[in-house]
């Protein structure tokens, strides 16, 4: 076991990766802004300024400052305060740079770009079910003239562009633009996420898989009732558009993967195990990604015993499934008691499972 490390000592996503919502908001994490694009230089302006600048010196002292001082990975998704040294690069999407300077020389490496926060559906826990999830009013759509500054300056150098965000994408209505222009300065990876209930022709799957390498399809549940209940549509729908996505891929793009992401709720915990089964076994994701549910305290998993322990078990059943080494699993930690343990009941069960 590596020497205990803070976690503030793994973050490198300041020095890899912009992150642009749909307003032109810029920052180097979900939810976490620096300031507003108005003009392209300001990319290369925020980068490199003052306030980046600082994110970057704090994260090199360990202080949990600023935009970090309230973690959404520590909080919510990693749930303990320290990592073991052998787990660098593992959570953390950006691995941490060798000999971190707070001045930073090239452009970004990677870009998530919202490129609308416009949907179709009125998820809870994505906004309140109230209101209109097309207004433009609450939920702005990015300008195609930002989108093509972007894919101009920056998206053929990026290793890699993630265009998910809070919004659906196939409600954006320069889509078909979008399309083109990610073709015309294409990075070398591409990932998109939707939620899959649209009726979508062949014809546009083909045009948008064209341009992705990865797309991920927002799944809660393997239970129709389940589904509905949190989506609010049909899951046929999304299974018209599977069988859709896979001709394709299998007649034209062999490189082109798709896969599924997840959140975790008290709605929910308890299907984990059998959602991974049946994503890898019968609806054949490349890939799978789990969240918590935040902004939810009702509904979250990680506050109260009761649920962790549930959560727990479903981990364990997770990490114990022989899972072919080509599917790639993002996975929140287990929940651990205040003494750095994972939580088990009172038989042991869960721990005797886990690999420490």
């Amino acid at each position: 076991m590596g020497r205990k490390k803070h976690y503030l000592e793994y973050c490198g996503l300041p020095w890899h990766i912009a992150m642009i919502d749909s307003t032109g908001l810029f920052g180097p994490c979900c939810g976490k802004f620096i300031g507003k694009i108005k003009l392209i230089r300001d990319v290369q302006n925020f980068w490199n300024g003052k306030e980046y600048r600082k994110v970057r010196k704090n994260l090199i002292k360990g202080k949990s400052k600023g935009i970090c001082a309230d973690c959404i990975y520590l909080k919510v998704m990693l749930n303990k305060e320290y990592l073991d040294e052998d787990e660098v690069g593992k959570i953390w999407g950006c691995p941490r740079p060798q000999n971190p300077a707070v001045q930073v020389e090239q452009k970004p490496k990677y870009m998530a770009v919202n490129f609308t926060s416009r949907c179709n559906l009125s998820c809870f826990m994505c906004r309140d079910p109230k209101t209109n999830p097309l207004d433009e009013r609450n939920f702005p759509e990015m300008p195609f003239e930002l989108i093509q500054a972007l894919a101009v300056n920056y998206f053929r150098d990026l290793e890699s562009l993630i265009t998910a965000g809070s919004g659906e994408i196939f409600v954006h209505r320069n889509l078909l633009k979008i399309i083109d222009i990610i073709q015309q300065y294409r990075p070398k990876l591409v990932t998109t996420s939707t939620n899959g209930s649209f009726n979508v022709s062949e014809d546009l799957w083909r045009r948008f898989i064209s341009v992705n390498d990865l797309l991920m399809f927002s799944v809660d549940s393997v239970s129709e009732e389940l589904h509905k209940e949190i989506r609010g549509f049909d899951m046929k729908k999304l299974f018209r558009n599977l069988d859709i996505v896979n001709k394709i891929r299998d007649n034209e793009f062999p490189n082109f993967k798709y896969g599924f992401s997840y959140v975790i709720m008290k709605k929910n915990v308890h299907e984990m195990f059998d959602f991974v089964r049946k994503a890898i076994d019968e609806w054949g994701a490349s890939q799978i990604n789990f969240m918590h549910v935040h902004g939810h305290d009702d509904e979250s998993v990680l506050l109260e015993k009761e649920w962790q322990l549930k959560y727990n078990k479903q981990l364990t059943l997770i990490k114990d499934y022989d899972i072919d080494k080509d599917i790639v699993m993002e996975i929140p930690d287990f929940a651990y008691d205040a003494d750095g343990n994972v939580l088990t009941d009172k038989n042991n069960r869960t721990i005797n499972s886990v690999e420490r």
